[in-house]
């Protein structure tokens, strides 16, 4: 999107539509302009997002929302039929062999945007769209 920030504003295109066609800020698409006009086309490019790795990766994060979604908690051996935070964190445990507080479960479920009840477990838009283009943007700061 940068790139072609700059792209269509050296094309002629005014600052002012093209921040209006990317849904952005006047100062983001001028920022954008001064990275470019001191370090070039790689100064446009994305930057590593800091902080810790994720303990899961896209397809175990797909393995747990088909999990929550398709199965109750009886069906995976367990004796409560409510799917809880810990609950899941435990499946996860089980499975990957990977231990996420409960704060880390919620962050993954709100991520995925998932809502869980009784025996109807849904996933909703934002888990519809990574299935769709790929689960790597849910962690994208």
């Amino acid at each position: 999107m940068r790139q072609q920030a700059v792209k269509e504003v050296r094309n002629g295109e005014t600052v002012t539509s093209v921040a209006a066609a990317l849904g952005v800020n006047i100062r983001t698409v001028l920022r954008w302009l001064a990275n470019f006009a001191e370090g070039g086309q790689d100064a446009l490019l994305a930057k590593p997002v800091p902080g810790r790795p994720p303990k899961l990766d896209p397809e175990q994060l797909r393995w747990v929302a088909e999990t929550v979604r398709d199965k109750t908690p009886w069906q995976m051996k367990f004796e409560f039929g409510l799917w809880t935070l810990a609950l899941i964190g435990e499946v996860i445990y089980q499975k990957y062999r990977e231990r996420l507080t409960k704060t880390s479960v919620s962050r993954v479920l709100r991520c995925l945007d998932t809502r869980h009840r009784s025996q109807s477990t849904w996933l909703g838009s934002r888990i519809q769209y990574w299935w769709r283009h790929g689960i790597r943007n849910c962690f994208q700061r």
